[in-house]
């Protein structure tokens, strides 16, 4: 579960290479006023993003699947003592009819 939650060396690795580089773009965006150059730092800076926007996606899969799976673990739980609490209060049926 753990693994799950947090995120990987690679993952927090590739996160922290995408923040410099979001700097960088940054610097370069706002050190010019070439619309050619902010064009070009926009797609590159788009890309980063999309990059990001994988990594975040692909740990809330795991996420949903961890839930999912917990999920289902409760409902059959709760079946389970339905199906007990049912047997038992057949059994007690049974056994007042029986006494009388």
């Amino acid at each position: 579960l753990r693994e799950v939650i947090g995120f990987s060396i690679a993952e927090i690795a590739a996160l922290l290479e995408t923040d410099e580089r979001r700097e960088h773009l940054r610097e370069r965006f706002y050190g010019t006023s070439d619309a050619t150059v902010h064009a070009e730092v926009l797609r590159d800076a788009i890309t980063l993003a999309e990059k990001r926007l994988v990594i975040v996606e692909h740990k809330l899969d795991q996420v949903v699947a961890v839930r999912d799976g917990e999920a289902q673990r409760l409902a059959r739980l709760r079946e389970m003592l339905a199906a007990k609490e049912g047997q038992e209060s057949a059994g007690t049926d049974r056994r007042q009819e029986e006494g009388t």
